[in-house]
């Protein structure tokens, strides 16, 4: 998975994919290892390959999602999605 991440963050088509699997990963280490700090640092690393597209792909997965399995009123969501 270490390889794959160091490949494929590189890759602006795969980036998002590489991010969301290394969060996985590295919260998995911390669950089952318990090493202080180190998942962490990983995590907050990873964040800073995140793009302003990428954000706003993520808004839009959310409010559609949110909206049509009505987990959320819309209005509701609309709050919680201006304060990001």
């Amino acid at each position: 998975i270490e390889l794959f991440l160091g490949i494929a963050i590189w890759i602006k088509e795969w980036r998002v994919y590489a991010i969301f699997m290394g969060i996985i990963f590295h919260l998995s280490i911390e669950f089952l290892m318990s090493i202080p700090y180190f998942e962490w640092v990983m995590i907050l690393l990873l964040l800073t390959f995140i793009e302003d597209n990428d954000v706003l792909k993520l808004k839009s997965f959310f409010r559609e999602t949110f909206i049509h399995f009505k987990l959320v009123s819309k209005r509701a969501l609309a709050f919680i999605l201006t304060r990001l």
